[in-house]
Formats: C-alpha cells, structure tokens, sequence
C-alpha cells in the first residue's frame, strides 16, 4: 500500500522540521542557492485584514534584470499553488539598488489557513522564490509562538500565529524578572546580543500561557 501525502501537509510538515532545527542562524521558508539572484529580498509579510481580504507586502534591497512578481497562494485542502496576480517591476529597466517596497491585496481570501509565496521572474524568464507565509482564517482559535533558533546569538525569530493583531512579548529571566518588552507582528526578529549569556524565557503578554523557554550564547 503506497501512502501519498498532499502539498499542503508535504509543506507543514517540512517547515516544522527546519524549525525544530538548532542549527545557528537557520532561516525557515527559505532555500539558499549559492548563484547570483536576479533580486535581493530583504522581507515577505502576508497579514489577514478581514473575513475577505489578506495583504501582502514584500521589500527587496535591489533588483537585477526583473520582470516583476507572481503572486501565488493555496488555500487548506487544495493540491498546488494558483497564480493570483503578477505586478511588475517598479524599477527602471528591472534595475534597481536601492530598496523597492511593492504590496497586493488578496480580496479573494476565504478566510482559511492559505499560504502566500511570491515568484519573481527576471527578464530571462528564469525565477525565484520568496518565502512562504501562512495566513489564518478569523476562525482560527489557537495562537502558537514559534522561536528560533536555540540557542541564539545575535538575533531571535519570534513567529506568532492565530493573533490577528500585533502584540507584545515579554523577555524574562529565570527568576521571573521583565529583560524586555517588545512589539511583535506576526513574525519579527528581536535583538539578543546584549543579554548576559543563559536562560530566558520568552512570553507573550496577552496571553502568559504561550511562553517558551530559550538560551543565549
């Protein structure tokens, strides 16, 4: 008996497992290639803004040879990515050096968990990808804090999912004490390379149930 697996669950779990990953300095989402690309992301955010619209904001710090953007997504329950959209380059001859911000608007969300990626396609018709993001439908009802990678050095990735909104997270040591209160969307990097090396427990203010405990070096 064969047992097959869909896109959907082939992704999740794919993703759980480079999360759970402690390598230092190991980004989920991400697939490195060590060629030149034709453009350089510096961020990729997709947000639930209601029951019927998501928005996506991406950011590059250049652009070489670019075409311009697709913008694909697939829903919970669907085989593949669909492409949504395709915007084109903003920049002059798909040149760019300097930092260039582009934003869409998924009306068509049908507030369930979705996944969002954008395919950049350069002049020559080759591509690349973004990286991909979850956005949950209002009916979702678990929040789930995701922090990577432990240990830290420099900098912590704090992922919050099933919010809906911007929230703060507590840095606390062990004995409880506030290190730290910062903002947080849906997923941010935070600063750790000014605390004391040892263990930390990081928290979500709104809801102090939601913690996990880290280590600096």
């Amino acid at each position: 008996m064969s047992l097959s697996i869909t896109p959907w669950a082939r992704w999740l779990l794919l993703n759980t497992a480079m999360r759970g990953s402690i390598a230092q300095g190991f980004q989920p989402y991400y697939l490195s290639i060590n060629t030149p690309l034709p453009v350089s992301w510096k961020s990729f955010d997709a947000r639930r803004i209601n029951e019927q619209q998501a928005d996506l904001l991406w950011v590059l710090s250049s652009e070489k040879n670019c075409k311009g953007f697709h913008i694909e997504k697939m829903a919970e329950g669907e085989k593949e990515f669909k492409t949504i959209a395709f915007i084109s380059t903003i920049a002059e001859n798909g040149m760019s050096d300097v930092e260039t911000q582009y934003t869409y608007k998924d009306t068509r969300f049908n507030n369930t968990r979705t996944l969002y990626r954008i395919r950049q396609e350069d002049i020559d018709g080759k591509i690349n990808y973004s990286e991909t993001r979850m956005v949950l439908g209002s009916g979702s009802t678990d929040v789930k804090m995701e922090v990577w990678p432990i240990p830290a050095h420099t900098t912590l990735n704090i992922m919050l999912n099933g919010l809906g909104k911007n929230s703060n997270v507590l840095i606390l040591d062990m004995s409880g004490k506030l290190i730290k209160k910062l903002p947080v969307q849906n997923q941010d990097k935070v600063e750790v390379s000014g605390l004391a090396s040892g263990m930390y427990v990081v928290q979500l203010e709104d809801n102090k149930s939601i913690s996990q405990k880290i280590i600096v070096q």
